[in-house]
């Protein structure tokens, strides 16, 4: 299914709403499933047993509709926690109503941002690929970044944490050969590069660590000839006007959905 999205999506990144990956953490069980129409791809579901279910949507054609959420749902193994387009809101709410979930509420709005230019990057010297010594800080970032986000981290954070630098997917940014920031830059897919997990611990925040860490990992994707892309918190104007100063433009508004947390709290 993989090249069957790099086909046609290769070389026009740009025609789809998310930038999603179709290569998991090694180890870690993922589920995909297309939606066609008319022999045609129209969206793409992503998902996996650490985060929520991302639905891209073919930008040049109508959206799904109710109908073919579900359809689209069902293959991944039913409803649950995603992260689609705004306009995509409403279908997303039928399709889990008629799957039996549990009401869906806005966890957070995103925006996409995506590297247009006109800023400089260039690799920081700075800047290394995590190693196997850096796991027991990584932990505590990664943590510190699921409090912060309130997004779930996943429940073997030390397994997971060392699948990540064994992907070798981690940059640290160090000063003074002390790390101070990380970020993860996902595979080269479909054109696209994507920037996650971006985090400065409170100690070293406000002294320009993630502009320059951004930066860096920004140089380093586009020597792959990729779009280079990020998400943020669409209701966090710094990071906003972070990214924008260095050279990235806000492209989509997302949503993060969750179901309704029950009574228990589960």
């Amino acid at each position: 299914m993989a090249e069957a999205v790099r086909g046609v999506d290769d070389g026009q990144p740009e025609r789809w709403t998310l930038p999603l990956s179709f290569q998991p953490v090694k180890g870690e069980s993922s589920t995909h499933a297309i939606l066609e129409r008319g022999n045609e791809m129209i969206a793409v579901c992503g998902t996996s047993r650490t985060g929520p279910r991302l639905i891209g949507c073919r930008q040049d054609r109508p959206l799904p509709g109710g109908l073919e959420m579900i359809c689209l749902l069902n293959a991944v193994g039913g409803t649950g926690s995603m992260v689609i387009p705004r306009s995509l809101k409403d279908a997303a709410e039928t399709a889990n109503r008629t799957l039996g979930g549990r009401p869906l509420t806005v966890h957070m709005p995103l925006r996409l941002y995506r590297y247009v230019g006109g800023v400089p990057c260039e690799p920081d010297p700075c800047m290394r690929v995590a190693r196997p010594s850096d796991a027991e800080i990584l932990r505590e970032w990664f943590t510190a970044f699921s409090a912060d986000t309130g997004l779930r981290g996943p429940d073997d954070m030390p397994t997971d944490t060392l699948k990540r630098i064994e992907a070798g997917r981690i940059r640290i940014l160090e000063v003074d050969g002390t790390p101070v920031a990380c970020a993860q830059m996902s595979a080269r897919t479909a054109g696209q590069i994507r920037i996650g997990l971006v985090y400065v611990p409170d100690a070293e925040r406000r002294k320009g660590h993630a502009g320059r860490l951004v930066r860096s990992v920004t140089a380093e994707a586009l020597e792959q000839d990729a779009l280079v892309c990020l998400f943020t918190d669409a209701n966090n104007p710094s990071t906003d006007a972070l990214y924008q100063s260095i050279g990235f433009e806000p492209v989509e508004e997302l949503l993060h959905l969750d179901p309704t947390p029950t009574e228990s709290g589960t």
